[in-house]
């Protein structure tokens, strides 16, 4: 349930799974590229292997993890989806205009709304129209971060509310 205050993205069932298995194709890359390589200490290496043997591979992207981001882009069309690996700059194209989403995948809270209002009110003023949004959420260990891009100006923001 969304609340008046918030910003909610949905994608379908068929997406997430095309997202999931993308995914674990990469991290499995990933991984192996990182074990041959050798840079990973002992303990990492050993935990990196592990996942490989138990089929559920996971790559090693430091304390905080953090290596996707989901990018969203509402259009007249519908919602553009990406996703992103900001470490080995994979990218997969989601989008289906085709599709309603009824699944919750990223929400932008109340006190990071405002934030982003604000901003956003601030580049419509520069603009004299209302402006068009890239969202992009960066999943950490700690938390997720938001930052958002005006395709127009091209200036960004760092809504996240670091309140963790």
């Amino acid at each position: 349930m969304s609340e008046l205050n918030e910003v909610v993205f949905k994608v379908s069932a068929a997406q997430l799974e095309k997202r999931q298995q993308w995914r674990r194709q990469l991290e499995e890359r990933i991984a192996r590229e990182q074990l041959e390589k050798g840079k990973l200490s002992e303990s990492v290496a050993e935990v990196v292997k592990a996942s490989l043997e138990r089929g559920e591979p996971c790559a090693y992207y430091g304390a905080i993890g953090g290596a996707y981001n989901d990018i969203f882009q509402p259009t007249p069309n519908g919602l553009i989806y990406k996703v992103k690996n900001s470490v080995s700059g994979d990218e997969i194209d989601l989008t289906d205009f085709d599709t309603v989403g009824d699944i919750v995948t990223a929400i932008i809270s109340e006190t990071e709304y405002i934030t982003l209002l604000e901003w956003q009110q601030s580049i419509e003023q520069k603009l004299g129209c209302i402006g068009s949004y890239i969202y992009k959420f960066s999943g950490t260990t700690l938390g997720t971060i938001i930052q958002v891009r005006c395709v127009e100006t091209l200036e960004e923001i760092d809504c996240t509310d670091y309140d963790w």
